[in-house]
């Protein structure tokens, strides 16, 4: 808690930094109890990530990350309880079916903040865009969470290889001026799919997926491609985050051919990763 000081030789006030300690995580949700004696708490952590979309004709887009935060300084006093929500990753797509991702689900700490989920990724060329947060009390920093990458259509070019998809947006580090408040490493975007091929001349191969962003994101599907004897090849599902609060990645469509020789199996979207909220205090 802070301790306020003065000098009686120069009459300065100075503020002490409150010296937090990890109380509690949440990985599901609950309440949480303030130990008596405090007056103090700060939350750090990541709201839900998006679902990746499904193939259905085009290589879907990688989902968006949950947005980070890192909260200090809420008064509170001992004995006081907060409901606590975690927020669960969106589902990815599933291809020729419910083809764009669902979104993640939306994390609260009591009343005083709300993480929201990262979009899920579509099946045409719309990634999900991240979440963001908002407080009402404390000092707040936080980051909107990571765009996912963008998926592709078909190429139809023949004697082509298809190109690959766009990776999922970085999630930068979020710091605090405490040194008793870790950082926050979570919540990169998806990866969009590869880029699936349509050729009568083979063999080409399709694009490689797209990386999911640092911090959690999971990877786009490798697009199709068509084999030798004219045979068209699958393309891949979406990666699921790696950890909280990453967006899944988008599907890679399959490849086609003019001799119909052609595969259709499921290239669903990969799913988000779920919230997580850490509670320090002093």
């Amino acid at each position: 808690m802070p301790i306020l000081g003065s000098s009686a030789s120069q009459n300065i006030k100075t503020f002490l930094i409150p010296v937090y300690t990890l109380q509690e995580t949440f990985t599901s949700s609950g309440t949480f109890t303030v130990p008596a004696g405090k007056t103090k708490i700060a939350i750090s952590g990541v709201g839900a990530g998006g679902g990746g979309g499904g193939a259905f004709g085009f290589s879907a887009s990688g989902a968006g990350g949950g947005g980070v935060f890192i909260l200090e300084n809420v008064t509170t006093s001992g004995g006081t309880t907060y409901a606590v929500t975690i927020g669960n990753g969106g589902a990815g797509g599933i291809a020729n079916n419910t083809i764009t991702g669902s979104a993640g689900g939306v994390t609260n700490f009591g009343n005083i903040l709300t993480a929201n989920n990262g979009g899920g990724g579509e099946n045409t060329w719309g990634p999900g865009g991240g979440g963001t947060v908002s407080a009402n009390a404390g000092t707040l920093v936080s980051s909107s969470g990571a765009s996912g990458g963008a998926g592709t259509n078909r190429l139809s070019t023949n004697n082509a290889n298809g190109a690959n998809g766009a990776p999922g947006a970085n999630q930068s580090t979020l710091n605090s001026n405490n040194n008793n408040i870790s950082a926050i490493q979570l919540g990169g975007g998806g990866g969009g799919g590869g880029q699936a091929v349509s050729s009568g001349s083979s063999p080409h191969n399709g694009g490689t997926g797209g990386a999911g962003g640092n911090y959690s994101g999971g990877s786009g599907g490798n697009g199709g491609g068509v084999a030798t004897g004219d045979i068209a090849t699958n393309g891949n599902a979406g990666g699921s985050a790696n950890g909280y609060g990453g967006g899944g990645g988008g599907g890679g469509e399959k490849g086609t051919t003019n001799s119909g020789n052609n595969v259709i199996l499921l290239r669903n979207g990969g799913n988000g990763g779920q919230a997580v909220i850490y509670v320090y205090v002093a």
